[in-house]
């Protein structure tokens, strides 16, 4: 449940009484079809795995603001919890019971178990929730795990910060134990923690930068855009990362399986490792809107699209 309701908090349902919230993360570039959010990716603090790298991010649905339209995306305010994994997942016989109601973190999945919960979850919803969802060109959107752009610009604090903050390791002031939990006795006393117990960031989203290191939806590329594909990218820290580790431009590569010299390969299941959803849209969910985008195509790339 949502012990921290917020306005703009979209609150879908759950089997079994749970129910998972979603922010909606602005990008503060207007309404227009091809209004992109350009912004920069890592921090020199990462060495040459973070260097800072420019990035467009789109979004997916638009959102009433101060009376005008925005784009904007869909991200957790929470990291996913057991309790609500298991009102879509049947447990095996080694799940404590305590687990089936539990706000701590999911975590131990690989990177399969979660596109699993993934696809049952939109599955459900669609079959019985499906007018919750927000929608772009008349056609709901989906549940997916984030970009690691998307994370990122979340982390960050997005358009609800100054471009000065934006540009902090930290996107609030004051003590990091307030808002993350980190490794230590001032933290976490390196144990896993419930969700969203601490502050939120500027965008409402609980515990991103602590308490498990978040799966995306991309691959691992050393510059973020290019270069060779490898595991999938892992974002933020968790309860056993040092306070002055912790950072909004934190990335790690997860591989899908861990290779041992004793046995076949398993999957990747970490303590430290869990997730945080996000909802996403088509690009082009009905001809209309593919006529539109062609028609202002050749506006865009005189402009701002040019290069």
């Amino acid at each position: 449940h949502n012990p921290k309701p917020a306005p703009g908090d979209l609150v879908l349902p759950l089997p079994k009484g749970q129910e998972i919230v979603f922010r909606p993360v602005p990008l503060g570039s207007g309404g227009n079809l091809f209004a992109w959010k350009r912004f920069t990716l890592g921090d020199p603090y990462g060495g040459f795995k973070e260097n800072p790298t420019q990035a467009a991010l789109g979004g997916s649905f638009l959102y009433e603001m101060d009376g005008k339209k925005e784009w904007v995306y869909y991200l957790a305010k929470y990291e996913l919890t057991r309790a609500q994994y298991y009102s879509l997942i049947k447990p095996g016989p080694k799940v404590p019971s305590s687990d089936l109601k539990s706000s701590l973190p999911m975590n131990k999945l690989s990177g399969f178990q979660a596109m699993q919960f993934v696809d049952l979850l939109n599955q459900w919803l669609y079959q019985n929730h499906m007018q919750k969802l927000p929608s772009y060109g008349g056609i709901p959107g989906f549940v997916r795990l984030p970009l690691e752009e998307e994370w990122e610009f979340a982390a960050r604090g997005g358009g609800k910060v100054s471009p000065d903050d934006f540009d902090r390791k930290l996107p609030f002031a004051g003590n990091p134990a307030a808002y993350e939990w980190y490794s230590g006795p001032k933290s976490s006393h390196n144990k896993i923690k419930k969700s969203g117990l601490l502050k939120p960031n500027p965008l409402g989203l609980h515990d991103m930068l602590g308490n498990v290191t978040e799966m995306t939806h991309s691959l691992y590329r050393v510059e973020y855009y290019q270069g060779r594909p490898g595991g999938f990218v892992a974002r933020g820290g968790h309860y056993l990362t040092s306070a002055k580790s912790l950072r909004t431009s934190l990335r790690t590569e997860e591989p899908f399986y861990l290779v041992t010299r004793k046995g076949p390969p398993k999957s990747n299941q970490k303590a430290t490792l869990g997730l945080r959803l996000a909802i996403s849209s088509l690009v082009f969910p009905n001809r209309s809107t593919a006529q539109e985008m062609a028609s202002a195509w050749g506006e865009y790339r005189k402009g701002a699209g040019a290069g």
